[in-house]
């Protein structure tokens, strides 16, 4: 019979959770449509490479050929890339540093937003 895991909530937003499983020390990350399973080595990490990720290429105007590009982070597996956008990339690093920000997210105004709206 497989042992059942105990896991301990640590910090959850809108789109997504951080919880730890007390077992096996490993961290539950999940976001949107992602799920990761993380060292505390490795979530310390990914928590720096977000802190560190430039967005600003990925924010660059494209001479009105299209939408904003959308954030790219690599994975270790070649083939595959997590993409968000730049309020979607703030989620995931309130929920890795949960700890430095006790404040909830702030919310998105309509204007911020890289849409057009068509009233009819």
């Amino acid at each position: 019979m497989e042992k059942q895991h105990r896991s301990k909530l640590l910090a959850q937003s809108k789109n997504g959770t951080l919880a730890i499983s007390g077992d096996c020390r490993t961290y539950h990350l999940g976001f949107g449509q992602f799920y990761l399973e993380l060292t505390l080595a490795e979530l310390q990490r990914f928590g720096v490479f977000l802190e560190e990720l430039d967005v600003r290429p990925w924010e660059a105007d494209l001479g009105g050929q299209g939408p904003k590009r959308r954030i790219s982070i690599p994975t270790q597996q070649e083939n595959l890339w997590l993409t968000l956008d730049r309020a979607e990339l703030e989620e995931p690093k309130a929920l890795i540093f949960y700890r430095k920000c006790r404040q909830p997210l702030s919310l998105i105004k309509a204007r911020d937003l890289d849409y057009e709206f068509n009233r009819n």
